[in-house]
């Protein structure tokens, strides 16, 4: 039985700052921005000013991070 993921809710967020372990993320919303603090330890690779990661949600509420085009190959 094939299994497919259905993608409910995706946002790329840009990373605006570093500040000790968290980054404020700026994400475009319903065509508002709204800044949000994420835990580095909840985003899978090393981000910087600038970088954009990616925040998706299935149809069964699972959220998750990813990372879009870095140049670290052992953080994504």
């Amino acid at each position: 039985m094939k299994h497919i993921l259905f993608i409910a809710w995706v946002a790329i967020g840009m990373i605006d700052s570093v500040d000790g372990n968290f980054a404020s993320v700026e994400i475009l919303n319903r065509g508002k921005y709204e800044y949000i603090n994420v835990n580095l330890k909840d985003i899978p690779c090393t981000v910087g000013e600038g970088d954009e990661i990616l925040f998706t949600e299935d149809g069964e509420g699972k959220r998750k991070i990813e990372c879009i085009g870095y140049k670290d190959p052992e953080g994504c």
